[in-house]
């Protein structure tokens, strides 16, 4: 996240000129706040095809799963203290502290509150039809999600906080999981990137290339030396860290959700459409060349069967 920083800030800043270095900032914190997620449906999809099984292939799990909690705690923050930034603020104590601890803090209780009450009620729908089910668990689901969003909390926190309980603590898990799989996964994938394709604007994507590439190799760079250091510092088995690097690389999802929020703020309309268009070509790059990258490590590292 801070090599992001710092490369989109040198390059953004020596193109527009160090005098007005202040108005790149913005856009640096945020772009830098979206490179630590890691698409764990792509990384699955490598495992699930060549049955990989290992070290390497457990670390990738356990790591994919905390990037995407992580990555909405980070982009809470920083876009807290952008907004802070883009809307002229005056900096004070309860915008730079508080107001970000309530965002995420206030998002994980309300998710948590809204999960119990899913679990605690699920004995009512038990025996209710498959669609009547489905009903129920996207209407809890909107509803926790309107409540963040009249409260100003995180959304997609607080969505995941709720998802985390009723995913751990509900017994009939498996069941609601499996029906969401089968009726509505298609529908939702196809919804989110269409959506996606609307907020890119093709007229202004080519002056952006150069920036994806950057955000390519940055984050490429930051996921290998954090891998590598990590499990020198864990005192993992010789050559983990490098493995586990190459499964990090897909991008996906969750951060293109997070990119799409940028749009929807007032205080970052004037950047909002360069974000998602480096954060969508990006993404692309990512999805392309991450699960061949994965696949490398895992036969290098003797897990494919």
């Amino acid at each position: 996240m801070g090599l992001g920083f710092a490369g989109v800030f040198f390059i953004l800043s020596h193109t527009i000129g160090y005098s007005r270095a202040g108005m790149v900032i913005v856009p640096s914190i945020l772009l830098a706040s979206l490179t630590s997620p890691t698409d764990p449906a792509a990384n699955l999809a490598v495992i699930h095809e060549y049955h990989a099984k290992g070290t390497v292939t457990s670390t990738i799990l356990g790591v994919s799963g905390l990037d995407d909690i992580l990555v909405i705690i980070n982009f809470s923050i920083a876009a807290a203290v952008t907004r802070m930034i883009a809307t002229i603020s005056q900096l004070s104590v309860h915008n730079s502290v508080f107001t970000p601890l309530f965002v995420i803090f206030g998002g994980i209780i309300t998710g948590i509150v809204f999960g119990a009450g899913f679990n605690a009620v699920n004995s009512l729908i038990a025996r209710e039809s498959e669609g009547a089910i489905i009903v129920y668990v996207f209407a809890l689901l909107f509803l926790c999600y309107g409540t963040a969003g009249l409260f100003g909390l995180e959304e997609l926190l607080t969505s995941l906080s709720m998802g985390v309980v009723v995913g751990n603590y509900n017994f009939m898990q498996e069941k609601i999981i499996g029906m969401i799989e089968r009726y509505t996964e298609e529908l939702i994938f196809v919804l989110f990137f269409t959506l996606s394709g609307m907020h890119l604007n093709f007229s202004i994507f080519p002056a952006m290339l150069p920036f994806v590439v950057l955000y390519v190799l940055l984050r490429t760079l930051g996921k290998y030396l954090g891998a590598v250091i990590g499990a020198d510092m864990a005192r993992s088995p010789k050559g983990l860290g490098k493995n586990v690097a190459w499964g990090l690389i897909p991008q996906g999802g969750i951060v293109i959700g997070l990119a799409l929020l940028i749009g929807y703020d007032p205080a970052f309309s004037l950047i909002s459409e360069p974000a998602i268009a480096v954060i969508i070509g990006a993404t692309v790059v990512h999805e392309i060349v991450g699960p061949m990258m994965f696949k490398m490590a895992l036969v290098k590292a003797g897990e494919i069967l």
